[in-house]
């Protein structure tokens, strides 16, 4: 959830996954960003049927969504 002037809420059935989607989120933004700065095209805006297809092709990949991503950023943490 995207909250005005607030920042984003994730959640997830884990810390795993509440922190996966939100690191995902947070790429996904600043990709938006960057491609908006450039102004050069009009970004194209895939289907709902291609998002679709996309969520449940992420949520099928995983039992565990986040949990090896997380192992690496608490690596990244203690460093």
């Amino acid at each position: 959830m995207l909250l005005r002037n607030h920042g984003a809420i994730t959640c997830g059935k884990t810390i795993h996954e509440a922190m996966f989607y939100t690191y995902h989120l947070e790429q996904a933004c600043k990709t938006q960003c960057l491609l908006n700065s450039t102004k050069e095209q009009e970004l194209i805006i895939p289907s709902i049927e291609i998002c679709t297809q996309t969520v449940k092709d992420l949520l099928s990949f995983e039992e565990d969504l986040g949990k090896r991503d997380w192992e690496a950023w608490l690596r990244l943490v203690k460093m």
